[in-house]
């Protein structure tokens, strides 16, 4: 899908062709956002016939995996970002890969994915004329705000796991919550590792030097990188949260298990005290009253009796199990 946008004269128009597009640029009045979705050879045709990009910064656009980054090329600017996502099939983290051209007055998307942040931008941009006004650096700070929003509700469905989680370990089944404990740690690494070179970009877009971006527009990028930084911070805390549960998770484990070793040490000395008995009266010597008495049998039995109900009283008493 390819959606051509152009501001010019205070008039929105969507009907531009791209093949004029090289033709439009140039007028410093027209402000432009073209929007690809598929990022095939073709479309990598138009950009480098129409915008005249560096090849470099085409071979990343072809190309998935890019780390999040900006790099700076001559009069643009070109970023890679990254809008959450969650599957639907086991409620993972996914991120949907996003490459963006940014001139003096235009901005060109690509992306593989559909995203809705890239509507909201473009209902917001086409439906608020003060908007249009503060140029091209509004439309990129309208689309970084859109997507970096998008994280937000994704951490809170994280926070509410971690809670729940947190009481399934205190209701005594800290086995069955190991995976999932494993599985939100993984998620929250991933989300940290798609954020944390985020600040960088940022970090070059709102700067006082900036030659592309107005004053006014790097006070809403440095809004953004607010929201970013807030961002960040909710993922370590959430770590933490992960790390101390899976560490009370395998403490409750070992608990449990040094609580059944001393309930199986117990039986296991009872048992061994009630064996020596039977086994010394076990033997065939013929030199044995007890073996010929009539009340032997009885009175080991006893003795057996007593023996293993007052080792278990002394364990009781010693609190052991």
């Amino acid at each position: 899908m390819i959606r051509c946008t152009m501001y010019v004269d205070g008039v929105m128009r969507e009907d531009i062709p791209l093949a004029e597009i090289s033709e439009i640029i140039p007028d410093p009045k027209n402000q432009v956002w073209l929007d690809l979705e598929g990022e095939s050879v073709d479309q990598i045709a138009l950009l480098r016939e129409e915008f005249g990009f560096h090849e470099l910064s085409l071979e990343d656009c072809f190309k998935a995996g890019q780390r999040a980054k900006i790099d700076e090329y001559p009069g643009y600017y070109f970023l890679v970002f990254y809008s959450p996502a969650l599957r639907s099939d086991d409620g993972d983290i996914d991120a949907h890969e996003l490459h963006c051209f940014v001139g003096s007055n235009y901005v060109v998307t690509t992306h593989r994915h559909p995203m809705p942040a890239l509507r909201l931008a473009h209902q917001r941009w086409s439906q608020n004329p003060a908007m249009l006004n503060q140029g091209v650096g509004f439309l990129v700070y309208t689309i970084m705000d859109a997507i970096i929003d998008e994280y937000f509700p994704l951490l809170d469905h994280l926070n509410d796991s971690i809670e729940a989680l947190e009481d399934r370990v205190l209701d005594g089944d800290p086995e069955a919550t190991l995976k999932e404990i494993f599985r939100l740690k993984k998620n929250l690494l991933f989300a940290r590792r798609i954020l944390a070179p985020k600040r960088d970009i940022f970090n070059i877009l709102a700067r006082r030097d900036q030659p592309l971006f107005s004053p006014q527009t790097q006070f809403y990028l440095r809004d953004v990188y607010d929201h970013l930084i807030r961002l960040l911070e909710q993922v370590d805390t959430q770590r933490d949260m992960v790390a101390s549960l899976r560490e009370a998770s395998i403490s409750m484990i070992s608990n449990r298990l040094n609580s059944v070793m001393k309930t199986l040490t117990v039986i296991a000395t009872v048992l061994m005290t009630l064996s020596l008995i039977a086994g010394i009266y076990g033997m065939n010597f013929d030199f044995m009253p007890e073996l010929h008495w009539h009340w032997g049998y009885p009175a080991v039995l006893g003795m057996m009796a007593v023996s293993g109900i007052a080792m278990v009283s002394y364990f009781r008493r010693r609190k052991w199990f």
